[in-house]
């Protein structure tokens, strides 16, 4: 069993020789996810990359992200996804994985977006095309200091217009993430 690393002391139980435990306290079994947590928790300015759907992208960036809240690193995370897995992959793994965060989901007209990023959450999430509707409110939110950007490989060609948008308007972030797979 993988546990997720808002834990910062073992259990009273025997911990299984396969535990590291990290020079802050923190400790998790190795698994799916758990190296590229441990990558963005060191790198703020990371790319965490895996093969395949199902090996922890997903739950690496929430546990990264629950991580440096818990700390005071950081106050609210942005994710910019594929529109297919705004609500089936991220808000519902949010929900799964660290159910004391409050997601919302920025999708929909310009008013309901805008409606929804005036509700206070600690994580907002909207998709890749979608960003350009609201992009200027985004950027003015500066308590939103984490982003991250999955399916960065399809999403942001290096010479693209989206890209050289994106990687300027990423500059603001205190954390910046890039989720992709092969």
């Amino acid at each position: 069993t993988t546990v997720p690393p808002t834990t910062t002391t073992p259990p009273t139980t025997t911990t299984p020789p396969t535990t590291t435990t990290q020079p802050n306290g923190t400790w998790w079994q190795p698994g799916a996810g758990n190296i590229e947590w441990q990558w963005e928790i060191d790198h703020p300015l990371s790319l965490s990359s895996a093969a395949d759907m199902g090996t922890g992208k997903t739950k690496a960036a929430l546990w990264s992200f629950d991580y440096l809240k818990s700390q005071g690193l950081a106050n609210k995370m942005l994710v910019v996804a594929t529109l297919s897995t705004l609500n089936f992959v991220w808000a519902r793994e949010a929900f799964a994985t660290v159910p004391h965060l409050t997601v919302k989901v920025l999708h929909g007209s310009k008013k309901l977006r805008l409606g929804r990023l005036a509700e206070d959450a600690d994580i907002y999430v909207i998709n890749h095309d979608g960003l350009g509707t609201i992009q200027s409110e985004l950027a003015a939110r500066e308590d939103i200091d984490v982003l991250c950007l999955d399916e960065l490989a399809n999403a942001y060609r290096n010479n693209s217009g989206r890209s050289k948008a994106m990687r300027k308007f990423a500059q603001r972030f205190r954390f910046v993430w890039g989720l992709t797979g092969r």
